[in-house]
This record gives structure tokens, sequence and C-alpha cells, in this order.
């Protein structure tokens, strides 16, 4: 049942300092976004009734708010997004223009509410460095159920939240930065390995293998190859490739053809670093080897043809 509006005016100034200074105590000691959200539902639903919560957050990557907690009727629902050229939208507004949105009165016929039940609203955005990072919502069954002291109260909420969102990306970043401290010192060892083991023989053989079971526990190296350069035949000679663990047959290719990754790596002297062929290939090529890849792929020792590599360094 929604309460009313004199009902909540009524509302002391204690529980709302109860509400802020419960809600201080459990998000200094949250370390995810996950746990912030569910601390600031369960607090501010102290002070504010309501009977629709939202929290998102806004992912740059994807262009969109992703709304990990969202409760209607205090029962919690499933996640859901809103792209940001959804402009309509009262979150995508509240976002973008980095202000609150109260809806007071909302029509049946108005759809742009989680439920069609709801008849207010109230957005605040969460901003840091003076960008919307995410937004907070409350919203009603009943007209007009948020005044000024609501909005307060959120805007109060809403202050402690991005806060603690800081504080908790802050510690992400530090255990980023642990991790990537504790691999790079893996990697050291790995690689110091490899050069014993290389510098223990003088076959090229056991070299070539050697560099490939290393480079497996450095990176995803599901297609892995060695290729020497013999400069007055003008080829390139691959008597090691492997992909998924299955061993390529002997290949070479010739330096005469220039829109392969290869050549251009040996006639530059740089290496090629794509993420995505589709996408990053282009800049090398405006056709690339890969583009008519079927007809001229490597063929593995067990006769099965090799497929083609979204992502790629040759170096």
């Amino acid at each position: 049942m929604t309460t009313s509006n004199n009902e909540f005016a009524a509302t002391s100034e204690k529980p709302l300092v109860r509400a802020v200074a419960a809600y201080c105590e459990k998000v200094n000691f949250s370390r995810d976004n996950r746990s912030i959200a569910e601390s600031l539902f369960e607090n501010i639903s102290q002070v504010i009734p309501f009977d629709v919560f939202l929290f998102g957050l806004f992912n740059e990557k994807a262009q969109a708010i992703e709304f990990e907690s969202v409760y209607v009727d205090k029962r919690e629902q499933g996640r859901f997004s809103i792209e940001k050229k959804d402009k309509s939208n009262p979150a995508i507004k509240c976002i973008m223009n980095r202000m609150p949105i109260h809806h007071p009165k909302i029509s049946a016929d108005d759809k742009f509410g989680l439920n069609d039940s709801v008849r207010s609203s109230l957005f605040w955005p969460l901003i840091i460095d003076k960008q919307a990072v995410g937004v907070i919502s409350v919203q009603s069954y009943n007209e007009n159920a948020f005044d000024a002291t609501a909005e307060e109260v959120l805007r109060s909420f809403a202050n402690i939240t991005t806060m603690a969102l800081m504080r908790t990306k802050a510690q992400r970043e530090v255990e980023v930065q642990k991790s990537s401290a504790i691999l790079s010192n893996q990697n050291v060892r790995i690689i110091s390995e490899i050069g014993r083991e290389i510098n223990s023989t003088l076959d090229l053989e056991t070299v070539l293998w050697t560099v490939y079971e290393h480079v497996n526990k450095l990176m995803d190296a599901t297609v892995f190859g060695i290729g020497l350069y013999e400069e007055e035949e003008q080829i390139i000679k691959i008597d090691l490739a492997m992909e998924r663990g299955q061993r390529y047959q002997p290949y070479t290719r010739t330096m005469e053809i220039k829109n392969q990754f290869p050549v251009w790596c040996i006639e530059n002297r740089q290496a090629v670093f794509i993420n995505d062929l589709r996408v990053e290939g282009t800049k090398y090529f405006e056709v690339n080897e890969y583009d008519n890849w079927e007809k001229k792929r490597p063929v593995l020792k067990d006769d099965a043809y090799s497929g083609v590599p979204i992502a790629l360094i040759y170096v």
C-alpha cells in the first residue's frame, strides 16, 4: 500500500538521519556496486514511500544505462538496460542533462515507466567529475507522491552513492594493478624459462616447440606460428604453425603478395596488432589476406582447414 503525501510529510528527521547514517556505514564496507545498490534500496525505503525502485549505471562502451537493482512492490526484479538513443526515456534524459527529473502526474497512456501502474516518478543523476555515471529512481502508483522533501532525501542519498562508487572504482583499480604486477612477475619467470631452454639447444625444431608451449602460458594463442624470411627467394617459410593443438603442414608465403600481414610486418619492421580484424584490418589494407581466406588457407596435418582469426599479432 502506498503511503500518502500527508503521512510522508509527517515523517520526522530522526528516521532520515538514522537511514543516512546506516547507509554511510554499510557502503563504507561495500566492495562492489551490487552491494551499494542493495544498501541504497534498503535504507532509502525507510524514509521515502515508493512502489518501484531503480538503480542504474551508465555503460560507456554499450552506450546504455544498465539497471542492476530493480524492485517492484519491494520484490527484486530482473535486470534490464536502456540505450542512450532512447532519448524520450526519463532515465536517459536525467543522464544526458545531468539534472533531476520529477514527473508528479503520469497518464495511463504514457508508457515510459517500468510498470503501467506508475503515476509519479523521481529520477536523480549520479554525478562524478561533472559526468553523469548513473541514476536513481523512485516511482509511485499515486500521483503527486513526491515533494521537495523527497527530492532533498534523494539528493542526500545520491551524494553518498557517488562517493561510494568512486571508492569502489579506486579499490578495483588497485586490485587490477596488483593483479597486473603478479601477472607481470609470472610472465618474467616464464620468459626467463623460455630463454634458458632455448639457450640449451641448437636444434631449431626444439626451439620452435619450446616457444609455442610457453607462449600459450602467457596468452590465448589459438593459432601460433613462426616464419623464417628467406630473402633470396623472397618467401616466408613456415615450418611450425599450430592451431588448437593441431600442427599445420609446412607452407610458404610469397613476399610478392603485399596484402598479407606477415609481409607488411617484415617490410615495415613493425608489429601488427589487431583486436578485431573486421574493424581494424582496413588500417593496413583495403582487402587483406583473410577476406578470401577459404580459397588459400593452410591445411592442418589431419587435412582440416585453418579457421579465420578475429584478433592477431605479428611481430
